[in-house]
C-alpha cells in the first residue's frame, strides 16, 4: 500500500546584489507525491555508489523541474536519481545528508 502527501521541491535562483556578490534564494514549490519505500536492487545499486539511499517519491514528470533537494514530512533530501515512466510520471531518488537543512 502507498502513502501520499505533499513535498516541497526547492529551487535556488541566484542574483547579483548592488556590490556584486552572489546572492542565492530558495523557492519552495509544492508538489504531490506518492511515497515508494527503496526496492532491494536500488539499495544495492546506490551503495556500490557510496550513497544511502532514504525513500522515493513518484510526482507528474510536468512538477519536476530539475530540482536538486527536497523537502518532505519536516526534512531536507537530496535527489541522487531520477526515473521518467512511461505514464507520465517521475520517480525521484532520495538520501539524506548530513548539514542539509
Amino acid at each position: 500500500m502507498s502513502e501520499y502527501g505533499e513535498a516541497k521541491l526547492v529551487h535556488v535562483t541566484h542574483s547579483t546584489d548592488d556590490i556584486g556578490q552572489t546572492v542565492n534564494a530558495e523557492v519552495l514549490r509544492p508538489v504531490p507525491v506518492e511515497v515508494k519505500s527503496i526496492g532491494r536492487a536500488e539499495w544495492n545499486a546506490a551503495g556500490q555508489q557510496g550513497l544511502s539511499p532514504s525513500m522515493t517519491l513518484v510526482t507528474n514528470k510536468a512538477n519536476y523541474q530539475k530540482e536538486q533537494s527536497i523537502e518532505f514530512d519536516g526534512e531536507r533530501y537530496s535527489i541522487y536519481r531520477t526515473y521518467a515512466r512511461m505514464d507520465g510520471k517521475i520517480e525521484l531518488y532520495l538520501k539524506q545528508e548530513t548539514g542539509v537543512s
